[in-house]
């Protein structure tokens, strides 16, 4: 009898441990079709989005093309008359931003050389 009553139950343990596992399975099954599903929907969504953003973009430009023309500027020689007197100042203020720069390019030269002179003050060099 015991081993019929063992049995019974070994048998009934393997049927319970079966079940779980299908329904682990299962389980698994939805969360992974859940899961594509989840995809799916994003991709779709991007793709609209796309679409839409392409579509303004097309407005867009349709509604700039029936706005009007593009205008292109024309310059005459009467536009330029009266910069014939400006070009003397500007080259004036060219010229002594020149002078400054010499000025300063000098002063750090002197600097240099005095800061050589203190170092020629103490010789440090050993010599034989």
């Amino acid at each position: 009898m015991k081993n019929e009553k063992d049995q019974y139950v070994e048998n009934k343990e393997t049927s319970r441990i079966g079940e779980r596992e299908r329904e682990d399975e299962e389980e698994e099954e939805k969360r992974i079709d859940t899961f594509f599903k989840l995809i799916k929907s994003y991709q779709e969504a991007r793709k609209r989005r796309r679409e839409e953003l392409a579509e303004d973009v097309r407005k867009k430009t349709n509604v700039g093309e029936t706005s009007g023309t593009v205008v292109v500027p024309t310059f005459q020689p009467e536009d330029f008359s009266q910069c014939s007197t400006d070009v003397k100042p500007l080259m004036a203020a060219v010229s002594d931003h020149k002078e400054g720069d010499v000025k300063v390019k000098e002063e750090e030269e002197e600097a240099k050389k005095e800061e050589e002179e203190e170092e020629k003050g103490l010789d440090l060099n050993l010599a034989l």
